[in-house]
């Protein structure tokens, strides 16, 4: 399909041209965001309806085309006006965490998060495990989770109601990926629902918790394209 094929191309040149992963291409810190956006429990994240602002995004690609990465302010803020404006988002952040995935899609979603993010054992393996089943209704109840920093735990929380909010949005529309270029535990998944969380993980890592939502879109978006949902 033509729109995939230019989506694998501008992201690839995303890569070349932003260049904003470090040499280890560990997921990198964005020294433009204020440390307190870090723990703040902003209601704007919205993690509860991420889904339907994927949709909106979904629709203005499809509309007026994909957009070139890096974007520039007038693309990013078309994007991100259809999305609701989520969180504190701002071009150079979201295409940090368009860089990142492409890492993501090269090593894969386990790879990446077990080995190129900064967070703890324990949220490693939530987040892959939360990509894995959909939702963890028991996520807060163990005591490993009540010994996380505020941070993680308001983190986890949120991408678990991503991904739940993806999981049941693609479960209404019927979704079948076309192809299966992500897995989960050996096992093959739509790229589409494992790209949002690990989005909104890397997101988080980059400008705290407001970002995690919007990282949640990106990734949903360069997932439903690897998934060849463009038709």
């Amino acid at each position: 399909m033509k729109i995939v094929y230019r989506m694998s191309v501008v992201l690839l040149l995303s890569v070349v041209i932003f260049s904003c992963s470090k040499e280890d291409n560990t997921t990198p810190e964005n020294t433009d965001v204020n440390s307190e956006l870090l723990i703040v429990k902003s209601t704007d994240r919205a993690s509860e309806n991420a889904f339907d602002r994927f949709k909106s995004v979904q629709s203005e690609i499809e509309s007026k085309g994909v957009p070139t990465f890096p974007m520039s302010r007038g693309d990013f803020s078309a994007l991100y006006g259809a999305a609701g404006n989520p969180g504190s988002l701002t071009a150079k952040s979201a295409n940090m965490i368009a860089d990142q995935l492409m890492v993501v899609e090269e090593v894969g979603f386990e790879t990446y998060i077990l080995d190129r993010t900064k967070y703890s054992d324990f949220a490693k393996e939530a987040i892959i495990k939360i990509a894995a089943e959909g939702y963890l209704p028991e996520l807060t109840e163990s005591e490993e989770f009540a010994s996380l920093s505020e941070f993680e735990q308001v983190l986890l929380k949120d991408i678990n109601l991503i991904s739940k909010d993806f999981s049941e949005g693609l479960g209404r529309s019927a979704f079948t990926a076309k192809t299966a270029n992500c897995t989960i535990n050996g096992q093959p998944a739509p790229c589409t629902a494992t790209l949002a969380v690990a989005g909104a993980a890397i997101g988080g890592a980059i400008c705290g918790l407001p970002c995690a939502v919007g990282g949640g879109i990106i990734g949903g978006i360069i997932g439903w394209f690897a998934d060849g949902g463009s038709k």
